[in-house]
């Protein structure tokens, strides 16, 4: 059950991805919204020309539009004209909301190219939710009463903004949270395969993905079957994404699985023995505090081999290394696949599963509803 604070309102959710096939964290915050309120979902405009816009339903969700919108001008205003493409953004995207009228909450995901801050929007509460980090990210209100965020980081920047501030973990789709109750409710005590195959889920070409350790990880294991799951398009012009494909391609031990949708991921991913987490921080636009790749890994109670996450530091149901000690993944990966029973008891298996079950968007929306109520009382 929805908290009260988030029942049979009007909600915006102004966010800088678009609608589509790959659902991130605006997404299925806008999907579980929808269940019990109106909910908008503005995204940048539309590439290509023009001046009209139109509201798009969404099938199964009858409580969900998303607003479709074009500007007059070519897209690269928004990099080399900033200040006209913001100007006429602003009037188009004000005269789309008057149309649609007063709004009870207002989600900011973080439209720093389109908006200075969330003014404009005639709403009841304002909220300011920044998922990612950027070292250009600076500490403003942006028209919001509650800062929701999933980097400590990112709190402590915004402390002095005069907006209240708060983590919130990230969420766990239900796509996800489905298997993670079945593997709960009919647990399969494990055994040694023929083949151990560990998993990796998500962007094989970010730039925090440490390709010199991964690389190390499956030229040293050959007898480990590494599956990868994630989008394989690359920017051909880059040398290093070039190379890092042509190597991924090349190699006997690597089977990749391109894109999956979520259930289809879930599912891939049971069948796992391990899963493995290798990023590596800038300490300027991230800094490996946290990744939702970890409830998803989490959810499904394999063990997890990482580098270091500092939200999940000391936890027992990760094996993971120390701060500052990336480098020593590979010795950290030989010790988990030489012990996989040890990492793989029941009750690893069913904390790991809880732990990500604690996270799902309902529960995190009720944590939020929670929050703001408690505020406004004091």
């Amino acid at each position: 059950m929805i908290h009260p604070f988030f029942s049979n309102k009007k909600i915006l959710i102004l966010s800088p991805q678009p609608w589509n096939y790959f659902y991130i964290s605006k997404h299925h915050y806008a999907l579980e919204l929808a269940k019990d309120n109106d909910v908008w979902y503005l995204p940048s405009p539309q590439s290509g020309i023009g001046w009209k816009d139109q509201e798009l339903a969404i099938p199964m969700h009858p409580r969900l539009k998303i607003i479709q919108y074009q500007l007059p001008f070519p897209a690269l205003f928004r990099f080399h004209l900033k200040k006209l493409y913001r100007g006429i953004n602003y009037l188009k995207v004000k005269r789309i909301l008057k149309k649609i009228g007063q709004f009870d909450i207002c989600i900011d995901f973080g439209c720093y190219s389109l908006y200075n801050s969330a003014d404009f929007v005639q709403a009841t509460h304002k909220i300011f939710f920044p998922v990612d980090n950027f070292g250009h990210l600076h500490f403003t209100k942006r028209g919001a009463e509650h800062l929701f965020t999933v980097s400590e980081v990112i709190r402590q920047k915004f402390l002095g903004s005069g907006i209240n501030c708060h983590f919130i973990n990230h969420g766990l789709s239900e796509s996800f949270a489905m298997y993670s109750r079945k593997v709960l409710e009919s647990p399969i005590k494990w055994g040694a395969p023929e083949r151990i195959c560990v998993g990796y889920s998500g962007n094989l070409f970010i730039r925090f993905l440490d390709r010199d350790i991964f690389r190390q990880l499956i030229v040293g294991n050959q007898s480990i079957e590494f599956h990868l799951f994630g989008s394989t398009d690359y920017n051909n012009a880059d040398k290093s994404e070039a190379e890092w494909f042509y190597f991924l391609t090349a190699q006997p031990n690597i089977k990749l699985h391109g894109f999956l949708q979520p259930g289809q991921l879930a599912e891939a991913l049971q069948k796992m023995e391990a899963l493995l987490l290798c990023y590596k921080a800038d300490n300027k636009d991230y800094f490996g505090e946290n990744t939702h790749k970890m409830l998803e890994y989490l959810s499904t109670g394999k063990p997890i081999i990482s580098s270091h996450i500092s939200h999940y530091a000391g936890s027992e149901l990760i094996a993971m290394t120390a701060a500052g000690n990336d480098d020593k993944l590979p010795v950290l990966f030989s010790k988990v696949v030489k012990n996989l029973e040890q990492f793989n008891t029941a009750d690893l298996v069913a904390n790991r599963i809880r732990l990500a079950l604690d996270n799902t968007y309902e529960t995190q929306i009720q944590r939020i509803g929670d929050i703001i109520s408690s505020n406004q009382k004091n």
